[in-house]
Formats: structure tokens, C-alpha cells, sequence
């Protein structure tokens, strides 16, 4: 076949034809650099921006690279290269949460997770427009998602604070594109591996930030007789949540990448697993232990070296777990003042529902924190979404974990070896593990959570679209 005929070919990627592959040697090796060059530039950009912020930078300093980062993802949907600006913003979205900017009086500023939200619900539809029309059979979590959204547009209207009410409402719709784009976009191997990939270049900038917040023994989060480490979050609790949901993932995929990459999924795993232990977050153990008996059961072979590493772990990591969870034993003061966080979880979950005067439509959106005695989030998604969204919203919460667990079901069905199985376990402990702290976090506040939340899902759903592959065909 000469080079003439190799260009007129229509090549099958994983079972789904793609025209523009035709230039085998030409556009697609072009745009394999640039996408990878993409995803390496976000992740520089928000170590860069971690570390400042580490080092007590001003909130300029810390600007500017995601700045950088920003105007390069409008040059990438400018020249029509989306993948590029999509593994970007996976990869990036983990080292947001700590940058915003303020002035000097310490009035608020820059938000610029409200700008990322922004920005991408303005891309995604534009891409989406580009892509019309649509694929049907959207993944199950979509319509509660959808509905959420219209019931949080609602409760706006009565909000104490619009405000806040407003920007989680973007928040929301940014997650909401972000479950339409992957539906439409994960249609591929290739680009299954990109956003693969991205989700765990996104775990980078916060592993760094976090050993050199340990190692200069700055920024750390101390409560508790405990320094606990935030890497690019505000906050230890978040970091751990979104550690566990990389660390089950990884372990999932682990016996279905490459030699090469495994070894650096392996240091990563490590990395994170001993970075989540440095966050003090007990929920966050406690979930990535069950997340990954779940991946364990569902993947035989994985199970006994599992168990081996958490007894070595275990044995490494005893005294701090002991101590951890020693203040749970504690009662109040004298005062009734709560000593320990389970304590003034149950004062707050039982502030927070006398606080409801309607328990059909709840107080408004983002109010919780505002209208109960505690004066902060309830720290607990069942709790918050009755007592801002009523027993409506709280309904359309418990539906939209059951279309999650939606999602595990069919991609378990769907695929029974190779990458897709472990796609698929991946998100059965993921599931799992966002169940249990929903019961004990605010998971539906921190957004970035719910960002990579909906990638693992989207992940899991592609399986059913995706041809497998053989056990004996390592991704």
C-alpha cells in the first residue's frame, strides 16, 4: 500500500472508526505532542502556583502561571484542539482550590474556581455545539443532576446570601457540561487513556505542595495536637477526599497499564497513600480502606499484594492512627462543649435540621452554614441537601447516588477483563467510598470533588460504548 492509499484509509480505534486518523504519521503525531505538551504545561503551571502558595507568595504570584495556563486553553479551543484544553483542565482543576485572590485590605477577590467554572461552561458549549448532534444514552447520573441544578436555580430566589447561592450555581453547571462533554468526547481508547492520564497528573501539584509544606514545616493545618498537611487545598479534609478517589482508582487500573507507566502508577499510589495518612482525616481513611476492599473483591488477583501493603502500612503507620482516632473517646466539657469532630458533627447535624422552617423546599441554597447555631456547613450531603433543598432535594440526592451505583452495575456488566474492567472496579470503589463521605463531609461544597467524581464516572460509563479489550492487552 503506498503512502497515497494510506491516507485515504478510514482507521478503527478500538472498535469506532476516526476519519481524522487518516494522517497517521502527520496530524496524529502532532497532536499527541501537543495534547501531552498540554497536560504537562498544566501540571507545571499548578506546582508553580502550589508552591507559591506555599511560601506565603501574594495571591498575584500565584495568578499569574494559571493565568498562563488559562490563556493557553483559549488558544487551544481557538485552534479548534479541545482534547487539549480538556486534559488541561482535568489535569489542573486539583491546585484551584487554594488560589484566590485577594486585596490588600483582606477584602474578597478573584474567586478563580468561579472563573475555571466559568470559562468552561463556555468552551464545553461551544464544543458541544461544534459536535451536534449529540450521542443519546447519557449516563444515568445526569438527569438528578440536571434536576438538582433546576431545584438549586429555584431556592436561589429565597437564599439569605444570592451571592454565594449564584457561584455554586455555576459550580454546578460546570460539573454538569463536564458530564456532557466526557459523554460525547470519551468515545475512544486513546482519548479514555488521555483523561486516564490527566486524573493522575492532577495528583501531582498537590503530593509536591503537600512534601514541601511537611518538609519547611509551613502552611500546615494545625487542630487537634495535629499538623495536618492542605497541599493546594484550603483544607486537610478535601485533600484527602480527593486522594482516595485517585488511590482507588489507581490500584483498579494498576494490573492494566504498561510496564513503565506502572512503575510510576505504583510511586504515585505510594505518594498518595502516605500523603492522605499526613492529612490526619480518619473519613478518609476509613473510605479508601473500603473503596479498595471493593476493587479487591472485583479483582481477585489484586487482593493478597493489597493486604500485604496495608499491613505494612498499618504497622509503619500505627501510633498515628492510634492517635487519630484516640479523641473519639473523649466526651464534652463541662460546658457541653464538643472535644472531638464526631461530637460537634452530631451538635451541628442537630442545629442544622431544627433550623429548617420549611421541609418541602428547605432554606435556599448554600444557607445551611448562614441559618444553623453551628454557623458552618453540616458536614454531611444528606443533611445539607434537606435542609437547603427540603425533602425534594434530599429525594433527588439519594436518586442520584443510586444512578451512580447505576453506572458501577452496567460498566461491571459491560466489561469482565482488560483496562475497561478496571475502569469499571475503579468506579464501583469510588462509589463506594463517596457514599461513606457523604455521610461525614461536605462533599457537594467542595466542587472539586465532584469535578473528578464525574470524570471516574464518565470513565466507568465509556466502558459501555468502548470495544474492551483482552486481559492479555495492557492499555
Amino acid at each position: 500500500m503506498t503512502s497515497q492509499d494510506t491516507e485515504n484509509v478510514t482507521v478503527q480505534h478500538d472498535g469506532v472508526s476516526e476519519p481524522e486518523a487518516r494522517h497517521l504519521f502527520g496530524r496524529r503525531f502532532v497532536l499527541g505532542v501537543l495534547a501531552v505538551g498540554g497536560v504537562a504545561a498544566a501540571t507545571a503551571v499548578s506546582v508553580l502556583s502550589g508552591i507559591n502558595i506555599a511560601e506565603g507568595a501574594s495571591r498575584t504570584q500565584v495568578f499569574v502561571p494559571i493565568a498562563v495556563f488559562m490563556a493557553f486553553g483559549v488558544i487551544a479551543i481557538a485552534t479548534t484542539r479541545f482534547d487539549i484544553y480538556l486534559a488541561g483542565a482535568v489535569a489542573a482543576r486539583a491546585s484551584l482550590d487554594a488560589a484566590k485572590l485577594s486585596s490588600n485590605s483582606g477584602a474578597p477577590g478573584v474567586d478563580l474556581t468561579g472563573v475555571f467554572a466559568v470559562m468552561f461552561i463556555v468552551f464545553g458549549l461551544l464544543w458541544l455545539f461544534a459536535q451536534r448532534p449529540l450521542r443519546g444514552s447519557l449516563a444515568p447520573i445526569v438527569a438528578p443532576f440536571v434536576v438538582l441544578i433546576g431545584l438549586a436555580t429555584l431556592s436561589v430566589a429565597f437564599t439569605p446570601q444570592v451571592a454565594r447561592g449564584l457561584r455554586e450555581l455555576s459550580r454546578l453547571g460546570a460539573i454538569l457540561i463536564l458530564l456532557i462533554v466526557l459523554h460525547e468526547f470519551l468515545t475512544t481508547r486513546r482519548r479514555q487513556r488521555l483523561i486516564l492520564g490527566a486524573v493522575f497528573l492532577s495528583a501531582v501539584p498537590p503530593i509536591v505542595v503537600a512534601a514541601f509544606q511537611l518538609a519547611s514545616n509551613t502552611q500546615l493545618f494545625s487542630a487537634g495536637g495535629f499538623d495536618r498537611v492542605t497541599g493546594t487545598f484550603t483544607h486537610p479534609n478535601p485533600l484527602a477526599t480527593y486522594l482516595t478517589l485517585v488511590i482507588i482508582l489507581g490500584v483498579a487500573v494498576l494490573p492494566h497499564v504498561r510496564r513503565w507507566y506502572r512503575v510510576g502508577l505504583i510511586l504515585l499510589i505510594g505518594a498518595g497513600a502516605w500523603t492522605l495518612l499526613l492529612t490526619y482525616t480518619r473519613s478518609g481513611w476509613i473510605a479508601v480502606f473500603l473503596g479498595l476492599v471493593v476493587v479487591g473483591y472485583y479483582q481477585r488477583g489484586i487482593l493478597l499484594p493489597m493486604l500485604g501493603v496495608f499491613a505494612i502500612v498499618g504497622a509503619i503507620a500505627l501510633p498515628v492512627v492510634a492517635g487519630r482516632f484516640a479523641d473519639l473517646s473523649e466526651g464534652a466539657t463541662a460546658s457541653g462543649e464538643p472535644v472531638n469532630s464526631l461530637e460537634w458533627r452530631l451538635l451541628t447535624w442537630e442545629n442544622a435540621l431544627g433550623a429548617v422552617e420549611n421541609p418541602i423546599v428547605g432554606m435556599g441554597l448554600r444557607s445551611s452554614d448562614l441559618l444553623t447555631d453551628a454557623n458552618k456547613l453540616p458536614h454531611n450531603d444528606f443533611v445539607r441537601m434537606y435542609v437547603e433543598l427540603g425533602v425534594i432535594g434530599f429525594l433527588v440526592y439519594l436518586w442520584f447516588l443510586a444512578a451512580s451505583w447505576r453506572i458501577a452495575a452496567k460498566a461491571l456488566k459491560a466489561s469482565t477483563e482488560g483496562f475497561n474492567r478496571g475502569l469499571a472496579v475503579g468506579f464501583a470503589g469510588v462509589a463506594t467510598a463517596f457514599l461513606i463521605l457523604s455521610v461525614v463531609s461536605n462533599l457537594l461544597s467542595q466542587l472539586v470533588l465532584l469535578w473528578y467524581f464525574a470524570i471516574v464516572a464518565s470513565l466507568a460509563w465509556s466502558t459501555t460504548v468502548v470495544a474492551n479489550e483482552p486481559a492479555d492487552t495492557p492499555a
